[in-house]
């Protein structure tokens, strides 16, 4: 059959027409797929959202390191530690316990020698009357002590006297009482820590006259 002109026009303007509907059917159909699987991706949103948590626990260990301080104990004092040390003492009656109303006053050196094991003294007086023993006692100032040596034995010094009263020097075998086996160093440490005093009496008053505390 043979087709005009017009015919041909209309043939190319249906199928024109049948590819345009083709087109717009397959992009309903992409929109409609898009909506659909947009749909399914907030649903899997709100569902991940909403759903149980999975909590995750992170359990720290803390260690503790312990440190341990030792104190080391202060060295033992030595012969050589305290040689050519030097202590003195002011006596007068009011250091005595109780005080004693004299005019008498005393003074003394204690001086460690080279060794450490020897130490000499000096013991000094003024105006005390009738002297009759002069001794190294183990007390603080205020305060009543045994005897740990003796500087003056005696014999009693009779009437008003002025003037060096003893010297001499005191070893280990000199120390008595609490200091009996100890040594000069001991001493020492006691005099250091002002914890020995010399105590002279007198016949007026035998448990002491004059006294001071060595330093």
């Amino acid at each position: 059959m043979l087709m005009t002109g017009k015919d041909s026009r209309r043939g190319h303007g249906g199928a024109e027409l049948k590819r345009t509907s083709l087109i717009a059917f397959a992009l309903v159909i992409a929109a409609a797929f898009a909506v659909v699987l947009g749909g399914l991706g907030i649903a899997m949103i709100a569902s991940g959202c909403g759903g149980s948590a999975t909590t995750t626990t992170t359990t720290s260990t803390s260690t503790t390191l312990s440190t341990t301080t030792t104190i080391a104990a202060p060295p033992s004092t030595t012969a050589a530690d305290i040689a050519g040390a030097t202590f003195t003492a002011q006596l007068s009656g009011v250091n005595e316990v109780p005080a004693v109303d004299t005019a008498a006053l005393g003074t003394v050196t204690f001086t460690v020698d080279s060794t450490g094991t020897k130490m000499a003294y000096v013991l000094k007086v003024t105006a005390l009357s009738n002297v009759t023993v002069a001794r190294l006692r183990n007390a603080v100032a205020g305060a009543t002590g045994d005897i740990v040596a003796t500087l003056f034995p005696g014999p009693k010094k009779k009437g008003s006297f002025t003037g060096t009263l003893a010297t001499g020097t005191l070893k280990a075998s000199s120390l008595t009482g609490p200091l009996k086996g100890k040594t000069i160093g001991d001493l020492v440490t006691l005099m250091k820590n002002l914890e020995i005093y010399v105590n002279v009496g007198s016949t007026a008053n035998s448990n002491g006259e004059i006294r001071g505390q060595v330093q």
